[in-house]
């Protein structure tokens, strides 16, 4: 009995720290100048690296306008 238990709970812990796919916030922060003149959040589902690359991939910046994107 005392096996089972240890296998089971060997198993749990191993599927608790496992990639698993989740829901995050994309949140992408416009600027000009220093000033936010607009932020636009957007719900992702995957693993946290995908997300976070493919919100990453929005960032951008040209002169003095930005766009931030992040994970939240």
């Amino acid at each position: 009995m005392k096996k089972v238990f240890a296998i089971a709970a060997l198993t749990l812990a191993v599927f608790s720290f496992s990639s698993c796919k989740k829901d995050y916030t994309c949140k992408c922060v416009q600027s000009i100048g220093g000033t936010v003149v607009n932020t636009v959040n957007t719900n992702m589902n995957g693993s946290k690296k995908d997300v976070k690359e493919s919100c990453e991939s929005g960032t951008q910046s040209n002169g003095t306008a930005s766009v931030t994107c992040t994970i939240e």
